[in-house]
């Protein structure tokens, strides 16, 4: 079997990944049925997106690090097998214990990031450089594939299968199998070439005015992204009563 094969095998578990990547915007289908569900405030549900958003903030920079340490692929996995329990989570929740969606939520939210941060990086593993940009961008459209997906799969929880909370039990399964199916993939492991990661050397690049724009836009971006998923199911149900 020739290498270009092998590689594009290898590629599969790792498109995988991407689409449990956008497991995050189950939060968009979900608050409106848990701010029922647990009579909560309109300010205590805020909340809950926050929950998974910050962690993007918090631990971005030491998911990096921790790729240094203990490689992309091995981080990937504690990332995928904490989705994991963070989607078995809301089977225990109930109106007196609306707090175990804030945990499940912030489970959710570690995981993506650290998918988020080390998955394209695992991606350079198996592709060559002047092929790595166009992968990473058929990877964000598997990951769109998955927001596409989420008002189905509630549908079909909700309708077909009695419980809207299946939609967990179905992320939480898949995320399970994109696991398994990386820990199980032979994906060479990278090289450790030039100085090690550091939280300075990652804040330095913000002096270069360019890097700043770009992360402040990225802010702003997945800021006005998380508002419209949380505000337009409640407007719409406020509309089409």
């Amino acid at each position: 079997m020739d290498n270009k094969k092998v590689g594009g095998l290898v590629l599969l578990p790792i498109l995988f990944g991407f689409f449990v990547m956008g497991f995050a915007d189950i939060i968009s289908t979900a608050m409106v049925r848990i701010k029922g569900e647990c009579g909560l405030s309109d300010v205590v549900a805020g909340a809950l997106p926050m929950m998974i958003f910050v962690w993007f903030l918090l631990i971005s920079i030491p998911t990096g690090i921790l790729c240094g340490k203990i490689g992309r692929k091995n981080t990937v996995l504690i990332a995928l097998f904490t989705t994991v329990i963070a989607m078995l989570l809301p089977f225990a929740a109930s109106a007196e214990r609306f707090w175990i969606y804030f945990v499940s939520f912030a489970l959710i939210g570690i995981g993506n990031t650290m998918i988020q941060a080390a998955l394209p990086a695992l991606m350079s593993n198996v592709v060559a450089p002047d092929q790595l940009t166009s992968r990473i961008s058929l990877g964000q459209f598997v990951k769109a594939l998955c927001a596409a997906a989420t008002p189905v799969i509630a549908y079909v929880a909700a309708k077909l299968m009695g419980n809207w909370k299946y939609m967990f039990l179905i992320y939480g399964a898949l995320s399970g199998v994109a696991g398994l199916w990386l820990l199980f993939s032979k994906i060479p492991r990278e090289e450790a070439t030039g100085p090690k990661t550091s939280f300075g050397s990652c804040f330095a690049l913000l002096g270069n005015p360019y890097i700043l724009a770009m992360t402040v836009g990225i802010i702003f971006s997945v800021g006005a992204d998380v508002g419209f998923a949380v505000a337009i199911p409640e407007y719409l149900k406020n509309v089409y009563k």
